[in-house]
């Protein structure tokens, strides 16, 4: 068995032409196309990324919203609750005011009766004092 260099060199030659020839149709586009390929993943990777730091941005706006809310719904009970106590107060304060200024009158209208009363009584003890005055002197003293 002998080695024939002719056909040693031209499969050689052969193998080196297959190599650049797939190199330049295969081996160049396959590599192109992974790169590529890799480039989208990796933008959509980052896409992603954002689009969660965006929405952990967004939730965490809405937690202070919703927190922010709350506290504006306490505070306006806070004040509402303070309201209807100054209202009350100031219903009670105009009651009392009220009562006060009835139990005034009251007080003169009985004051008033009561002087009427005297008067009228002492108009009507008179004739009955005078007329005792005489039992009393037409009888006399009686002496026990």
């Amino acid at each position: 068995m002998s080695i024939d260099f002719s056909v040693l060199i031209w499969t050689i030659i052969t193998f080196l032409l297959l190599i650049v020839l797939l190199n330049f149709t295969l081996y160049k586009p396959l590599r192109s196309f992974m790169a590529k390929r890799q480039q989208e993943i990796d933008e959509g990777v980052a896409a992603g990324k954002e689009a969660q730091a965006l929405l952990n941005a967004q939730k965490a706006q809405q937690t202070q919203a919703l927190d922010e809310s709350a506290q504006g719904i306490t505070q306006a009970r806070q004040e509402q609750a303070a309201s209807m106590l100054r209202v009350r107060e100031e219903a009670e304060t105009e009651a009392n005011r009220q009562a006060e200024a009835r139990r005034e009158d009251f007080l003169a209208c009985l004051d008033q009766e009561e002087a009427d009363l005297s008067a009228a009584l002492e108009a009507d003890l008179k004739p009955w004092l005078a007329l005792l005055a005489k039992k009393i002197e037409i009888t006399g003293p009686e002496e026990g």
